[in-house]
């Protein structure tokens, strides 16, 4: 009988220890499917990089004012600072840029950092540039503030009423008003097009 007792621990030890091993599985299953989503998905770690900031914040304005111009204003639907390296992160971003003929250029775009130190903005993510007459779309933009250039080194589309454009990259000088694209150039003109 002292046997059948100790073959009953047997099987009950067995059965416990199988069962942990299925939990730990499981859970190990479950974390690692977690980890490859984020890393799919990089915006999702946004969470976890908010532990390293100095600051959260929902609905942020921002401007930034040169020789008592304003140059260009901000809006985000949230941000965190992260003081360690003098950055803003930002998620569903506006921009306006001022001209020097009173002109507007509107960009919005899914997320981006905003640099405190100088002041340079990287944007990415559905990024759509627009003027009164001009549509610009890209995946990835950078403004760099001391020379007041808005640039693209991934491709861009340009569009207007009267012609398609798509290039390679793209240097928008805010201070010149002047446009250059490069790398493959492609355009179509519809007839409503004066080249001369």
């Amino acid at each position: 009988m002292r046997f059948a007792g100790h073959i009953h621990n047997k099987k009950i030890i067995r059965f416990f220890l199988l069962s942990v091993v299925f939990i730990l599985s499981g859970v190990i299953i479950v974390v690692f499917i977690g980890y490859r989503s984020v890393v799919k998905n990089p915006e999702t770690t946004s969470a976890f990089i908010q532990k390293k900031a100095s600051m959260f914040l929902n609905k942020v304005y921002q401007e930034s004012v040169r020789d008592g111009k304003k140059e260009w204003s901000l809006n985000a639907g949230s941000a965190y600072y992260v003081e360690k390296e003098k950055k803003v992160v930002l998620q569903n971003i506006s921009i306006t840029f001022f001209l020097k003929n009173s002109g507007k250029i509107y960009l919005n775009a899914d997320h981006g950092i905003l640099k405190t130190d100088s002041k340079n903005i990287d944007v990415k993510g559905n990024v759509v540039v627009e003027t009164e007459s001009y549509r610009l779309m890209t995946s990835e933009l950078s403004y760099e503030d001391n020379h007041r250039i808005i640039y693209s080194k991934k491709p861009v589309k340009v569009t207007e009423n009267t012609f398609n454009l798509t290039a390679d990259s793209i240097y928008v000088d805010l201070k010149a008003n002047r446009v250059k694209l490069e790398g493959k150039v492609d355009g179509v003109f519809s007839t409503a097009y004066k080249i001369f």
